[in-house]
């Protein structure tokens, strides 16, 4: 009798643990698909993610501005021209500006993509304002950069400046603003500071006046004073009728460590410029 029930306590006990067992192995099987699924989902989610982020990375550099060429000089408009042995001078300050923008044409592949059909700038402005002088943004003839070409004075940009879109082998007038489609040309811009000194009498003398930055000198005008940074924001719509916008920031060069305007002209280059690159506008 005392047999018989052990056996049948060894019987139940066997039961009992297979029963365990059974249900320790369910749930680590359990477990494990639960775990390998939300690994799944998350390299997944992670993968989406890494596929947007190039997405929208592709869409915002499409078109970026890769470098800024920067000419800084002066010169001067004659307040008197009866006057032959002196000169009254009203001296300005300008900055031309050449803005190169690259629409990531591989193997000179053209496509819809990367075609401007519409270009144009707005919202000029002026984060940092010279004491002396009343600064303007302007469109420039680029066969006179570097040039002070009174003509370009006509061509303020106040409220909207929109450029001709040109196809490529097309020819182009450069005395208004002008774009190839293909982005083969670049932007040219001047800041111009006018009525910096307004009026500096000198003589009229060829061998010791040289209508350049020199001019600041002789006026006594500190360099300080016409400090000054330009804004604006260029929109670009491509072939598909994308827009893309990039806001522009630009500090007045006038001096560094070996050279500056005061000598007459001071040209420096932007390069590295990351944070210049066109934002797609979502509609």
């Amino acid at each position: 009798m005392i047999l018989e029930n052990d056996r049948k306590k060894v019987i139940t006990f066997r039961i009992v643990f297979g029963i365990v067992i059974f249900i320790i192995i369910i749930g680590v099987i359990i477990y494990f698909n639960l775990i390998n699924k939300t690994d799944d989902a998350s390299s997944k989610n992670n993968q989406n993610i890494s596929q947007g982020s190039k997405s929208n990375e592709d869409e915002k550099t499409i078109f970026e501005i890769d470098n800024i060429l920067l000419y800084s000089s002066a010169n001067a408009l004659n307040n008197s021209e009866t006057q032959k042995d002196y000169w009254n001078l009203n001296i300005y300050q300008y900055t031309d500006m050449s803005i190169s923008i690259n629409n990531h044409v591989y193997s000179d592949k053209l496509t819809s993509k990367n075609l401007v059909s519409k270009l144009y700038i707005d919202n000029v402005n002026f984060s940092v304002k010279p004491t002396l002088g009343s600064p303007g943004l302007f469109y420039k003839n680029p066969n006179s950069l570097g040039m002070p070409v009174v003509d370009d004075l006509d061509n303020q940009i106040t409220d909207r400046m929109d450029f001709t879109v040109n196809s490529v082998n097309s020819t182009v007038d450069y005395t208004k603003p002008s774009f190839y489609t293909d982005c083969s040309n670049p932007l040219t811009l001047s800041y111009v500071n006018s009525n910096v000194y307004s009026s500096l009498i000198i003589k009229n003398n060829a061998s010791s006046v040289t209508f350049d930055g020199s001019l600041l000198q002789k006026s006594g005008t500190k360099l300080s004073n016409i400090q000054a940074t330009v804004n604006f924001t260029i929109h670009i719509e491509n072939a598909l009728g994308e827009e893309y916008i990039c806001d522009v920031e630009i500090p007045i060069p006038l001096e560094d460590e070996s050279q500056s305007i005061l000598d007459g002209h001071y040209v420096t280059e932007l390069t590295n410029l990351e944070e210049y690159k066109f934002t797609r506008v979502i509609k």
